[in-house]
């Protein structure tokens, strides 16, 4: 990996240079020229006017741009690296990648090495920019700066600023989150002969949708942080701090950027992240550009910016792309989330390429959807699914021109911002080679996880004590079982709530266990990274979404919207009902009070409709509406992206309960055996073996040591232990 690496950064360093700028107001989005707004142009065909003049010059200066964002699972890193590659004449030609926040977490792998995978293979690509994102602080402030430490891309962070509240300052007095302080705000980019005015912001909503709050820091908000930069730039009287195009990095919700556009309408490009799912067009009612790839690099923004010197087309046959943008569609909405197995051999080249060296030119658009390139992939790599990808081509988006738009030739969108000509598809990673040097280093570093496959959970520990044995989720869609009253009451107490209030159709392996549950069982019940919030909803909402269930459950049968609760939730028939929905609801031995508020976990994408639980959209609405989300908007707020990953609470509390087990019966001194004021794995697993019941006591320390390791050293100090004592 060391010789793909070093090959990219020597081909950037000859062929770019940065100038940073650190004040606010530094940074912006004022083109050189500045004759006013243009009207971007719509998605064209090869036989425009417009588009055909541009492409039958030769540009004078060309920067290619490659996105992505949101990469929790790593194998497709390895394609992407392929692809730039690909594109950029092996790193020849100038080029900036960017990962638009969330890159650190939530995925199994991270919640064990606290997203140390993540960089080393970002480092591989490589990425050349990043924006923080709100999962960013989900292993705490101090890990993140480590993380940041070890990554060779320039991090933007715009928003983000330490504290010096008692909760901010470590034990030393030092600030906690101070290398926040110490990122760039902006960073003009000369490269391919255009300079580029870049910044980074992330969504202010990081407190609520953080694994953890994080800790000794504050966001700022993005709009009034963005027009200063804006101003920066656009009152520049040095000529070093001039740029052509303004680019943010953003990790927000789309109706965020839709209001950081209209509030700041000189932005060129928004290169966004947050959305799991592909966003590609202009920001409606206005000139600005939003380009998201979606989620894990499934997809790949590839955006080439061209000048000429001999420009004189200017104003002429450009209109609004936000016009005629890609239909969207919600299919990808329905992708399940896969587990992927099977083998890291090289793939067979992408349908994409095959005859079409335009590419290589910035101007080339695919020839092939993303659902043959799929098909193909699916073919040569023994990619399997767990479900089929559900087709939903033709179905209408509400949210608007270029939302969930497909890969391929229709993604092409040609505009002009200021003298800066655009040209941006978005492409399937699908089909394109791996990189062998990236695939082996994700391999070895999740060895791990394959060794988490033999690993006997404590579960049927928690089971016996809740007399829920045997454990089974036999005809979880029709009824309770022992296995989902297990997760829902395991769900409630990790997170401190009321109740949970679950959906069946999440708990997937329809048997009964008479033996103990290894964690390759858990993963097999449950394979999905359904993300997990808590919110308040008052007893009249949980009444009305109990009704519904009971009375959906027995008009289909089998529903996985049926939901599931925890072992202090009593549902009954009410004793004069008169249907299904007529019940009696009792929480913690009390009767439901419809007008108290409750504290509920469950599944973020109940608010978001999925299921179709009337209760739950309408608490989905008001907390949309609580965000300042405009009637009438073409995006709204999306919460399944929010949250944290169901498995990783699970764990989490696992392994919490065996620390509490073993702290009621050995001291943290006596379980220090070396006294240097640390607990190591050794020491654990010792005290695993005798004092209780665990079956899998070596990789059981592992998880314990892990999910707790604060400062990220691979010892439990005695501030973490009393930490997780806490919690």
């Amino acid at each position: 990996m060391a010789t793909a690496r070093a090959r990219a950064r020597c081909a950037l360093e000859r062929r770019g240079r940065c100038a940073r700028g650190r004040g606010r107001g530094v940074g912006g989005v004022v083109v050189r020229g500045r004759e006013g707004r243009r009207r971007v142009s719509r998605a064209v065909s090869d036989g425009d006017s417009a588009s055909s003049a541009s492409r039958e010059r030769t540009p004078t200066r060309r920067l290619k741009i490659f996105s992505v964002n949101d990469v929790y699972e790593l194998e497709n890193l390895g394609r992407l690296s392929v692809f730039i590659r690909r594109h950029t004449n092996d790193y020849a030609d100038d080029f900036i990648c960017t990962l638009n926040g969330d890159f650190l977490s939530p995925s199994l792998l991270s919640s064990y090495d606290l997203g140390a995978a993540a960089v080393s293979v970002m480092n591989a690509v490589p990425v050349t920019h990043a924006c923080l994102g709100n999962h960013e602080f989900d292993h705490s402030t101090m890990i993140l700066g480590q993380r940041l430490s070890e990554l060779e891309a320039t991090v933007l962070n715009s928003n983000i600023v330490s504290t010096d509240d008692a909760n901010g300052l470590d034990e030393n007095g030092e600030r906690v989150g101070g290398f926040v302080d110490h990122l760039p705000k902006t960073q003009i980019v000369e490269r391919g002969g255009l300079r580029l005015g870049l910044l980074g912001v992330c969504t202010t909503s990081t407190p609520l949708s953080s694994a953890v709050k994080p800790r000794g820091v504050i966001f700022e908000d993005v709009i009034p942080v963005v027009r200063d930069i804006v101003d920066g730039f656009d009152n520049a009287e040095n000529e070093d701090q001039k740029v052509d195009l303004t680019i943010a990095l953003t990790h927000q919700t789309l109706c965020e950027d839709e209001a950081l556009a209209r509030e700041v309408p000189e932005l060129g490009i928004i290169l966004g992240g947050h959305e799991h799912h592909p966003y590609h067009g202009a920001i409606k009612g206005t000139d600005v550009l939003c380009f998201k790839a979606g989620m894990d690099s499934e997809n790949v923004v590839m955006v080439t910016l061209e000048m000429f010197d001999d420009d004189e087309d200017e104003g002429r046959g450009f209109e609004e792309a936000a016009d005629a943008s890609q239909r969207g569609g919600r299919g990808a909405a329905s992708l399940a989330r896969a587990i992927r197995v099977g083998s890291t051999s090289v793939c067979g080249s992408s349908d994409e390429d095959a005859g079409h060296e335009e590419n290589n030119k910035g101007v080339g658009v695919k020839t092939s959807t993303s659902k043959s390139s799929a098909s193909s992939t699916s073919s040569s790599s023994e990619v399997a699914f767990i479900e089929d990808v559900i087709n939903m081509d033709g179905v209408d988006s509400a949210r608007g021109h270029g939302w969930d738009v497909q890969p391929g030739p229709t993604s092409t969108v040609r505009t002009k911002r200021g003298n800066v000509h655009v040209t941006a598809t978005l492409h399937s990673l699908y089909g394109y080679d791996r990189c062998e040097e990236i695939d082996r280093d994700i391999w070895e570093r999740s060895e791990v996880l394959r060794d988490l496959h033999e690993y006997v959970l404590p579960l049927h520990e928690h089971a016996e004590r809740l007399s829920l044995l045997p454990l089974s989720s036999l005809d979880v869609r029709q009824q309770q079982t022992t296995l989902g009253t297990l997760f829902a009451t395991i769900l409630r107490d990790e997170c401190g709530v009321d109740l949970c209030l679950y959906n069946s159709g999440g708990v997937r392996g329809n048997k009964t266990y008479e033996a103990p549950l290894t964690y390759g069982d858990f993963v097999a019940e449950v394979p999905f990274e359904n993300n997990i919030i808590t919110l308040d909803m008052t007893g009249a909402d949980i009444y009305c979404a109990l009704s519904f269930s009971e009375e959906q459950k027995t008009e289909t049968c089998s529903w996985g919207g049926y939901l599931l609760w925890d072992s202090e939730v009593e549902v009954s028939a009410a004793a004069d009902a008169a249907g299904a929905g007529d019940l009696e609801v009792k929480i913690r031995g009390e009767p439901l009070n419809r007008e108290r508020t409750y504290r509920v976990v469950t599944w973020a994408g109940l608010l978001d409709g999925a299921d179709g639980i009337p209760a739950f959209e309408e608490v989905g609405l008001r907390l949309a509406q609580s965000l300042g989300v405009e009637a009438g908007s073409m995006s709204s707020a999306t919460f399944s992206d929010d949250g944290v990953p169901f498995k990783i609470l699970i764990m989490r509390h696992l392994c919490r309960w065996r620390w509490r087990q073993l702290g009621e019966m050995i001291s943290f001194e006596d379980m220090d055996t070396n006294g240097d004021g640390a607990v190591e794995v050794e020491d654990v697993r010792i005290a695993l073996e005798a004092y209780t019941a665990s079956k899998s006591s070596r990789q059981e320390a592992e998880s314990m040591v892990r999910l707790f390791d604060v400062d990220g050293d691979g010892k439990i100090s005695k501030h973490e232990w009393l930490a997780l004592f806490e919690a």
